[in-house]
């Protein structure tokens, strides 16, 4: 029983986290694409990982994985709004 608590907790955790990341990403992009420049987003999402990573706080499993996510959600973001900036010129 104990086993199957540690497998529910785990994918808990990455289901959470990864619904968690892709939340806050869309509403740092969207935040600073009405403030017209939606490229500052990720770089905070970013920021912010790192810092809840480097401080106690992210001794929790599920912040972590949130963290992860985020990054790789704002590296995403960041590299489509480049794509996209390219395209318009």
């Amino acid at each position: 029983m104990l086993m199957l608590s540690l497998i529910v907790q785990a994918i808990g955790a990455v289901i959470g986290g990864f619904l968690a990341a892709a939340i806050v990403c869309w509403l740092f992009w969207t935040g600073f694409k009405l403030l017209r420049h939606p490229e500052w987003g990720p770089l905070v999402v970013l920021v912010g990982g790192l810092a809840i990573l480097h401080d106690s706080i992210g001794a929790s499993p599920f912040l972590q994985v949130a963290a992860l996510f985020s990054a790789l959600f704002a590296g995403g973001c960041w590299w489509r709004y480049r794509r996209d900036v390219g395209r318009c010129k």
